[in-house]
């Protein structure tokens, strides 16, 4: 088990042990950056700031469930490096932000970890 390397992961470490914690959990999210798997629709390499209306190509999973499409999201990059086998490109944006661009579409917060969660578009 990793230690949470930020303060969203220690939120959401406390609310999934006490689910008297998960206000303070949500606020945490809302607040912060999170890292998606993706890539800016025109080509760019290394740092960049994207400017508005930039479209972003975000990277989709299936559900083992179902293979239903999912968007993965990560609260840290110690979390996406452990969700993944080969490096990848990936962005760091305000919660609030991907929750906009993505508005309608499922998400699953830390894949493939102890401690994750899946948002489907009402929850969002």
């Amino acid at each position: 088990m990793l230690l949470p390397a930020n303060d969203l992961e220690k939120a959401l470490h406390k609310a999934a042990t006490d689910n008297a914690h998960a206000p303070a959990f949500y606020e945490e999210l809302m607040e912060a950056k999170v890292f998606v798997l993706g890539t800016p629709e025109e080509e760019s390499s290394g740092q960049f700031t994207l400017e508005d209306e930039q479209a972003l190509v975000i990277q989709h999973w299936e559900r083992e469930t179902d293979k239903s499409p999912v968007i993965p999201f990560f609260t840290s990059l110690q979390m996406l490096r452990q969700a993944i086998d080969t490096d990848e490109p990936y962005l760091e944006l305000p919660t609030a932000a991907l929750f906009q661009m993505t508005m309608g579409a499922p998400l699953v917060l830390n894949p493939n970890s102890e401690f994750g969660m899946e948002f489907e578009a009402e929850d969002v």
